[in-house]
């Protein structure tokens, strides 16, 4: 969370786990192209080669047209 996407591949990468895609979301919360959110909680044990999705910010909803 609050890593870049780029980030977030390398982390994946890393710990042998498959990057299964991003979706973007609005967040007043996250800065703009930081990870939210990802589909296996943090700390959780998986399987290597497991896939994780990411949900990454698109800034805030207030900041876009």
């Amino acid at each position: 969370k609050n890593k870049t996407l780029e980030e977030a591949q390398e982390i994946l990468e890393d710990q042998d786990l498959v990057f299964g895609g991003a979706r973007d979301e609005y967040s007043d919360s996250v800065e703009e192209g930081c990870v939210i959110s990802q589909s296996i909680g943090s700390g959780k044990s998986v399987k290597r080669g497991s896939s994780v999705s990411l949900t990454v910010s698109k800034g805030s909803v207030s900041g876009n047209p």
